[in-house]
């Protein structure tokens, strides 16, 4: 299928012989451009690729062009799907040749390998939070206008857009952070493109946007954040305030920042970050995004403690101690949790210590004890107990 061929017809009579040419019924490589992409599709065949720019027309030119590029055999096979398609980034827009040899030794040169600028039109390629990233620009490209709704016509778009981009020459991409004051309340929007080329009118595509809504939860003393994709500023302040105006402005607000140690690795976990408190109380967040969205929450911490009950026997059962860290109990009267571990005699329970019905008891004990219950969020109580009088100190 690959190499010309004959085809002879005999008369069986005078025995004249009729020959023609077979030709090739299809090229060797089986191939498209895709924006700037090269896409091979039979590459699991092949060897050997030498890819070079220009209309180059033996393996020689292509060897010793300027701008060569050459993938070996282990790059070929590290770059082929399951499908058996290589992707290849042509870089630049216009010419390109390219010798193959395959893996029967057997070898083809192609040219006419066209990046074309009037076949590539911008799209969507991503969507993170409120940014968004279009792919597919070529020198073609004149600006680019972004406006909310479901629109037509290049007026419709420039009387209503956010942005218009332009000075996109050279660029591949660009990225956009939506100021969330012109989301439209359905969230679709319109891109549309126009172009240098003369008679190649305005293209109209279209995406929707959800605008962050992060998740706030409590966990004892620790306030977790999630959905941060775009995160700018975190600011969190003790009390009730309603605008992140107040919050800035609160004595004891703390910030954290994209730009800092705080933020800056956010994605390494999951878009996730976790606030940890000191005091019980209500707590206002300011979660400010890239493009101006904020949201105000307001959530309530208490400290973790466990339930307290005191037996007749002169011991003591805790429970709701999940997350417990560690129970630490000495004898005397003891206000600090440093103090605990220096005191003879103290002795303590870890969570694997914690009974089948989640909760842990002590043994018969006398006189003047003190207890502290310690989480993995940092959360403790501690308190003292006199066995003997069956009453709490103070």
């Amino acid at each position: 299928m690959t190499e010309t061929g004959l085809r002879t017809r005999t008369c069986t009579r005078c025995g004249e012989v009729e020959t023609e040419v077979i030709p090739v019924v299809t090229s060797g490589v089986n191939w498209e451009v895709d924006d700037y992409d090269l896409i091979i599709h039979n590459a699991s065949n092949i060897d050997i690729i030498r890819l070079a720019p220009g209309y180059l027309t033996t393996s020689s030119e292509i060897r010793n062009a300027p701008g060569l590029r050459t993938f070996s055999s282990a790059l070929v096979a590290s770059l082929t799907d399951e499908n058996g398609d290589l992707r290849i980034d042509l870089i630049n827009e216009g010419e390109y040749s390219m010798w193959v040899r395959f893996k029967d030794q057997k070898s083809e040169i192609v040219n006419r390998i066209i990046v074309n600028p009037a076949e590539i039109s911008p799209y969507v390629s991503d969507i993170n939070g409120i940014t968004i990233k279009i792919d597919g620009i070529s020198s073609d490209v004149k600006d680019i206008f972004l406006a909310p709704g479901t629109l037509s016509t290049y007026r419709e778009c420039n009387d209503n857009k956010i942005v218009r981009l332009y000075n996109l020459e050279g660029k591949r991409s660009v990225t956009y952070a939506i100021d969330y004051r012109n989301i439209s309340v359905d969230g679709d929007y319109t891109m549309c493109v126009r172009y240098n080329s003369t008679g190649r009118g305005p293209e109209f595509s279209y995406f929707h946007l959800d605008y962050p809504q992060p998740e706030v939860t409590v966990h004892g003393l620790q306030i977790t954040i999630s959905g941060l994709q775009n995160i700018r500023t975190v600011r969190i302040a003790s009390g009730v305030y309603t605008t992140a105006s107040d919050v800035k402005k609160a004595p004891d607000v703390r910030l954290f920042s994209k730009n800092d140690k705080t933020l800056r690795d956010v994605a390494n976990s999951n878009y996730t970050y976790t606030i940890q408190c000191k005091n019980d109380g209500n707590y206002t967040l300011s979660i400010e995004y890239i493009g101006g969205y904020i949201e105000i929450r307001t959530v309530n911490v208490r400290h973790l403690e466990p339930t307290v009950e005191i037996k007749s026997n002169k011991t003591i059962t805790f429970g709701d101690l999940d997350d417990l860290n560690i129970i630490r109990f000495a004898p005397g009267k003891i206000t600090t949790q440093g103090a605990f571990k220096r005191t003879a005699g103290n002795k303590y329970f870890k969570a694997k210590d914690i009974a089948a019905d989640g909760t842990v008891t002590t043994p018969v004990l006398s006189g003047v004890w003190s207890f502290m219950i310690q989480y993995n969020e940092l959360s403790y109580t501690i308190f003292t107990y006199d066995f003997d009088n069956n009453q709490y100190v103070k």
